[in-house]
């Protein structure tokens, strides 16, 4: 099962992404769908259940399992 998918965005992409594949990821359970936005410098971080997304402008963190240490990222 995919457990986290990321999509760098793109003025010709950005609403396929924020829209049908961010519909397609929810509804098959991805655990996250990172939106990643480098000229706003964020992240949008979208869940299944999400209406809304989860907006990072500082540090993202992922952590797929307890036992596993976090992926860190710092986005400054």
């Amino acid at each position: 099962a995919l457990l986290l998918a990321i999509e760098a965005l793109s003025p010709s992409t950005a609403r396929y992404d924020r829209i049908k594949k961010r519909a397609i990821y929810q509804s098959e359970g991805v655990s996250e769908y990172w939106i990643i936005d480098s000229d706003a410098r964020l992240v949008e971080r979208w869940r299944p259940s999400d209406e809304r997304p989860e907006v990072i402008t500082d540090v993202v963190e992922w952590q797929p399992r307890p036992d596993v240490a976090p992926l860190r990222i710092d986005l400054s």
